[in-house]
């Protein structure tokens, strides 16, 4: 667990503080909203959000290569041109459709909470049992998922 908190540390973001971010990592969720539940080894992402033309995203999802969902979480507004996300993402070990260890995940960012959402970017790789921070876009050129 100390390796763990230095690496929160060291990816403290404003606003959130590693109580919040160490938080994700024992309960799964959030102070300012809850993360789909992720049972088995998780990876977590976190990192600030930026707003296109339609405004700051209300959600994040972090989806397969065919477009499976591996997890969800609510995005925090900072201020009207930043969010911050943190969603906990589990491997095809949990989930069938999800990408093994060291596969490639993509995000999308929701404007409700049941559009199918626009492609961000960029890429992750999926590591189990890690903290990494992505800060998302929104990709205009991006291939749909299962494309």
């Amino acid at each position: 667990m100390g390796a763990m908190m230095a690496i929160l540390r060291r990816t403290a973001l404003r606003g959130v503080s590693v109580a919040a971010l160490a938080s994700i990592l024992v309960f799964g969720s959030l102070p300012f909203g809850p993360s789909a539940y992720a049972d088995g080894p998780n990876a977590l992402f976190t990192g600030f959000v930026l707003p296109d033309v339609n405004g700051l995203p209300a959600r994040v999802r972090a989806i397969a290569e065919d477009g499976t969902v591996c997890g969800s979480a609510d995005i925090r507004e900072q201020d009207p041109n930043l969010g911050l996300y943190a969603i906990a993402v589990v491997s095809g070990a949990t989930k069938e459709g999800c990408p093994m260890p060291g596969g490639p995940l993509r995000f999308t960012l929701l404007y409700g909470h049941i559009d199918e959402g626009v492609i961000a970017g960029p890429r992750a790789i999926l590591v189990p049992d890690s903290v990494t921070v992505v800060h998302l876009y929104v990709d205009h050129e991006a291939d749909p998922p299962g494309e």
